[in-house]
């Protein structure tokens, strides 16, 4: 497959819908007015930077890794999750140059902690985040491109087919073939949205929490398969539980849930910081640092 077409064009007709069973397009419509992305995101859509392309493809060719969400804010059982997804298509034969988390766009976060009634972290604040977790990952990086579309959010399904646009322009993809795009979710997601048919992008790796119920099972011929369950002390790991954390200062389950890095970035801002990302640390309870009134 060549580098021609758009985003919609990469989506297979079945899956141009949402997760949450409505037209892409209706949401984006219905949401437009309530926020428009960020002008001051500083974040690559998609950092390429990780990708280890001098690497040969396997058996069953190569694979980018791309998991979507709220990431409200990103903790470690996301990175561990896209980890769990590697150990299985190396397992069967493919190679995975590289992995993407891919936070949600604001409009999206509105609409969820909406309904939970809970803090909406902004787009800037959990790309930034995001990418201090991963700083010393040798396989995830962090894309911002479904943060940063205007008006509407795009779905999972769209987050997929751009970045395979994305992988498909690469220079590379000439000498060493294409490179596969791989969705990564929990069964609480492919549950839900039918995707045991690996019918999101060119397949999807499920990774369950252990004693999960799971509606389908692994079938390699549909491209779709099943990673090993995350351990009893990541599958309790949640945004929610993270976020009540930070409020309550609660520092043994904080850095349990992340690295030291994004423990800084959150609970240690800087002055600068601060003031970047003030509306934020309002609302997760952390003080101003004293040297940032000076």
């Amino acid at each position: 497959m060549g580098d021609s077409g758009t985003v919609e064009d990469r989506i297979p007709s079945r899956n141009r819908r949402c997760g949450r069973g409505r037209p892409v397009q209706e949401l984006n419509n219905k949401l437009a007015p309530r926020i428009h992305a960020p002008e001051s995101l500083e974040f690559e859509p998609w950092p390429f930077q990780k990708l280890d392309l001098q690497r040969k493809p396997g058996p069953k060719g190569s694979a980018v890794l791309l998991t979507t969400g709220a990431m409200n804010p990103l903790h470690q059982g996301h990175i561990v999750m896209l980890h769990q997804a590697c150990d299985r298509l190396e397992a069967d034969g493919i190679a995975v140059l590289g992995a993407f988390l891919s936070p949600s766009h604001d409009n999206y976060i509105l609409q969820k902690t909406k309904r939970a009634r809970t803090l909406a972290l902004s787009a800037t604040f959990r790309l930034h985040v995001a990418q201090q977790a991963v700083r010393g990952d040798p396989l995830v990086s962090v894309g911002a491109w479904e943060a940063q579309q205007r008006g509407g959010w795009p779905d999972f399904p769209e987050v997929c087919a751009a970045l395979q646009l994305a992988l498909d322009s690469l220079p590379e993809t000439q000498v060493r073939g294409r490179i596969e795009c791989f969705y990564v979710c929990g069964s609480d997601h492919a549950n839900k949205c039918m995707l045991w048919n690996g019918d999101v992008g060119d397949g999807v790796v499920v990774v369950p929490r252990m004693g999960d119920r799971l509606y389908g099972s692994e079938d390699t011929s549909r491209r779709c398969y099943v990673a090993t369950p995350t351990s009893d002390n990541t599958a309790a790991l949640s945004s929610t539980r993270l976020r009540a954390a930070i409020q309550q200062r609660d520092a043994v389950s904080i850095e349990d849930a992340l690295s030291p890095a994004a423990v800084s970035i959150l609970l240690h801002p800087g002055p600068e910081e601060y003031l970047q990302f003030q509306q934020d640390y309002l609302q997760l309870g952390i003080k101003q640092p004293q040297c940032a009134n000076t």
